[in-house]
């Protein structure tokens, strides 16, 4: 949702639909992945991201619907968020990274992107670890994450994590 009241819908067959304030009618509909699972508004609501199953971090003029750029990354991606400036997007998937990259005054990714670890090493018998299935910007240097059983607090400039939430047993789906 952005600051305005438009609304944001990513659909599970790939599509992004816009609805203007008080419309039951989307103004814009875009096929913007295969799948997407997070969508976000920049803090200005001129700029929507998307991720997905597809490997990319996609961003969209609001205005238009048209792509302004495309992250492409190793693996799905689940979880997406803009810092409270709107200077840095962070995205976190399947590789259980928190990654973060720098965005100039348009919104343009720019620099390379930084790659944190934040939930340490896996167990090599484990079956599969679990995804990075939520972040957001607590501020605009700190992250909340979360990766089955675990949520950290992490430094956005260099992904040091900061400390380890305590929570109950059992995986954690989201952090708001």
């Amino acid at each position: 949702l952005a600051a305005d009241g438009t609304l944001a819908v990513g659909a599970a067959d790939g599509m992004l639909f816009l609805f203007e304030p008080g419309s039951l009618v989307p103004a814009i509909a875009v096929a913007a992945h295969d799948e997407i699972n997070d969508v976000a508004f920049s803090p200005d609501g001129r700029t929507v991201a998307t991720v997905g199953e597809d490997h990319a971090v996609r961003l969209w003029h609001r205005a238009d619907g048209s792509r302004s750029a495309e992250i492409t990354r190793g693996d799905g991606l689940f979880t997406v968020a803009f810092s409270p400036r709107g200077d840095r997007i962070a995205f976190g998937g399947r590789e259980r990274t928190v990654e973060v990259q720098a965005l100039d005054p348009e919104g343009t990714p720019t620099g390379p992107v930084a790659r944190h670890e934040p939930f340490g090493p896996w167990p090599q018998e484990a079956e599969q670890p679990p995804d990075t299935q939520a972040l957001l910007f607590v501020d605009d240097d700190t992250i909340a994450a979360v990766s089955g059983t675990k949520a950290v607090l992490l430094s956005a400039r260099d992904g040091r994590p900061l400390r380890e939430l305590a929570v109950a047993e059992g995986n954690i789906g989201q952090i708001v």
